[in-house]
């Protein structure tokens, strides 16, 4: 195989239903500028998504001759974060619970940011969860002075707080 080139690499998924124009217009349109402006120090940008956590063991390959087995809780209970991460100052605010994210952890980590930021210009990208465009969500975003970026559907490529809870799970 590896006089071939092939090498062992694991796979990965893309969205099924994501619409690569979208996303490029958006990256170009949107979020190149928006990053611009951040290491500038004209905003404070922030990539918003939440994670639910599993009380339990993620396991991953090893090579091996027999299976190894480590023992793990089980169940469904969970730990939920609401985060906010700065790819510029790679700064992390957030939320957590062990019941669901809904719309008042939204409007809790806006206050958060708001407070931790003081005055500053603050943009957070979300993705297109029910619950963080709801209305109480929108009217909290206008009273923090936060301005909201929605992300093109089907983009969690596109959003970089999806790069820290891939690390957080492993």
């Amino acid at each position: 195989f590896k006089k071939n080139g092939i090498t062992y690499k694991k796979s990965r998924s893309i969205p099924a239903k994501a619409k690569k124009e979208q996303q490029q217009i958006f990256l170009d349109e949107r979020l190149k500028p928006l990053l611009e402006l951040a290491e500038k120090s004209k905003i404070e940008l922030f990539f918003g998504d939440g994670v639910h956590l599993i009380y339990g063991a993620e396991l991953g390959y090893c090579w091996c001759k027999t299976r190894q087995e480590v023992k793990s809780a089980y169940g469904r209970k969970r730990f939920n974060v609401m985060g906010a991460y700065n790819p510029i100052t790679h700064k992390t605010t957030v939320i957590s619970n062990d019941s669901y994210l809904n719309s008042t952890e939204i409007v809790e980590l806006y206050r958060k940011l708001r407070e931790e930021n003081g005055n500053k210009r603050i943009v957070i990208i979300l993705d297109n969860a029910r619950y963080q465009k709801c209305e109480l969500t929108k009217k909290a975003a206008e009273e923090y002075s936060i301005e909201v970026v929605y992300l093109p559907s089907y983009s969690p490529n596109l959003n970089l707080i999806e790069r820290l809870w891939k690390l957080l799970r492993k």
